[in-house]
């Protein structure tokens, strides 16, 4: 089965909020990708109701009618096993009931044969990026397992519990792949890692808070359908729904206008993480971005601008989460400082 979708989350620290997050993404990919699932799997049950969890889906799997429905050599497995059962808990767990979920330190974690594989990529201009895993291994692209979607988890060199979070997590999920950094790169570098590596027929990148629902990708994905190179998720444009601190929607709302006016940038909410790529389109500017940092959708959307592709902002919903890394006010002058560097970076590249 070919990989119809990927998906790229860029996560630093995100021990805290990137499983439950995960947690939604497979329920919703599992459903959309995977059809010999059986349906009562698909839809999920409540994640504190563990009994009720392998009790569906131990009765809603029939082998054999999910087998036929798959490639050949695609063995059907329950989407709630144990370690999905752990994604919630880590979820919504106290930091104490955490380090009971989690292995003692200095204790490997079990093996699996199914595990996905630990991907370093080295990002242009750093030396520090560096594989912690020496037996990383990148598939070649078009030699991919039989699924119909991919995960690909870029731990930004996190000092928390991220990378053993996502470690217990891919132990029985084979359509998570994880890219880890040595040291912390930016943002843009850990989506630029991501994206690179992907093999889906499309490539979505999403923020590790899940601030967008991942039920969003089917709006973006219809853009693409009707025509567009990018899918751009807008919380700015009629018909999206953002729930946001009054102070951050002003303070994103004025920087969008500023960024927009300051590079020549079309798209109403530039900086929105949630968007989704034709795989050519997605290689093409990739392979091209140089910002590391925050402010990369400029430089992508810019490129896409001077190259010619078809952008479509869509619009949708958008939950504003607790925990961000970003703290408003300290920010400002740096963003700005920033913005007006990468200006001068790309104009003196379009000079050339």
């Amino acid at each position: 089965m070919p990989v119809r979708f990927s998906l790229v989350i860029p996560a630093f620290n995100e021990a805290l909020r990137l499983p439950r997050f995960l947690h939604e993404v497979r329920a919703y990919l599992d459903g959309k990708y995977l059809p010999g699932l059986p349906q009562t799997c698909q839809k999920g049950v409540p994640a504190s109701d563990e009994k009720g969890l392998s009790q569906t889906c131990q009765n809603g799997v029939k082998t054999k009618e999910s087998q036929e429905a798959l490639s050949p050599g695609f063995e059907v497995a329950p989407m709630y096993s144990a370690a999905s059962r752990t994604i919630a808990k880590l979820g919504s767990a106290s930091e104490e009931a955490r380090a009971e979920l989690m292995p003692a330190e200095g204790e490997p974690p079990e093996s699996n044969a199914s595990a996905a594989a630990d991907i370093a990529l080295p990002y242009r201009g750093s030396e520090e990026f560096q594989s912690s895993d020496q037996s990383a291994h990148v598939p070649p692209h078009g030699e991919s397992p039989a699924q119909g979607y991919e995960v690909i988890v870029v731990d930004d060199g996190s000092t928390d519990a991220t990378w053993d979070h996502l470690t217990m997590i891919a132990r029985d999920w084979p359509q998570v792949r994880r890219i880890r950094h040595a040291t912390n790169l930016g943002k843009g570098a850990a989506v630029r890692s991501g994206v690179l590596t992907a093999q889906g027929e499309t490539v979505l990148f999403a923020d590790a808070d899940g601030a967008a629902p991942i039920k969003n990708e089917n709006r973006l994905r219809k853009a693409l359908e009707q025509g567009a190179d990018i899918a751009t998720g807008s919380r700015l444009v009629p018909g999206s729904r953002c729930r946001r601190p009054w102070p951050r929607r002003i303070a994103g709302i004025l920087f969008a206008k500023v960024a927009r006016g300051y590079l020549g940038i079309s798209v109403k909410d530039p900086q929105c993480g949630f968007k989704m790529f034709r795989a050519a389109c997605a290689q093409d500017l990739f392979s091209r971005v140089e910002e590391p940092g925050f402010l990369f959708d400029l430089e992508v959307l810019w490129l896409a601008q001077k190259r010619g592709y078809r952008i479509a902002e869509v619009p949708i919903e958008w939950i504003e989460q607790p925990g961000g890394h970003l703290r408003l006010w300290r920010a400002v002058i740096p963003v700005f400082r920033a913005l007006r560097q990468l200006k001068r970076r790309l104009h003196n590249r379009a000079s050339h």
